[in-house]
């Protein structure tokens, strides 16, 4: 089973050390370790794992989240990355689950636009599942 840790990050993700207890040697050699241990099971794993990051001008509109995330599939490494989000329609149920209920249907909005697909396929990006991950990755078996 394909899991969700990357073998590399982008120089941007760097800054996240900084906040952490991990330096960046640290996390160099973890990758590492997850890439060499992936390759000798012939587990199937991301090159990167991008999260979109909400401390910005990105969390004051439906609009900014827009445009910050169509952004930043222009600047997806070449590889295969997986950004994740919690699509989620508007309901009493959500709002009383999470306090980042309205996050959750902006993203379900964007992703459910098909303007959004459009702009994805014009950054030149495939958009696969872990299957499709696992036979990349190992080939059909």
């Amino acid at each position: 089973m394909p899991f969700r840790l990357p073998t590399s990050y982008i120089p941007a993700q760097k800054a996240l050390f900084n906040e952490s207890a991990f330096t960046e040697d640290m996390v160099e050699m973890l990758l590492g370790n997850v890439r060499d241990y992936a390759q000798q099971r012939q587990v199937p794993v991301l090159d990167y794992l991008l999260p979109h990051d909400w401390n910005g001008p990105q969390a004051q509109s439906y609009e900014a989240f827009r445009d910050y995330m169509l952004t930043q599939f222009e600047t997806f490494p070449e590889g295969i990355s997986e950004t994740f989000i919690h699509p989620s329609l508007e309901c009493d149920e959500l709002k009383g689950i999470t306090r980042s209920w309205q996050r959750r249907v902006w993203e379900h909005r964007l992703f459910a636009d098909p303007a959004t697909r459009q702009h994805i396929e014009s950054c030149g990006i495939q958009l696969i599942n872990y299957r499709e991950l696992a036979e990349m990755r190992l080939g059909a078996r």
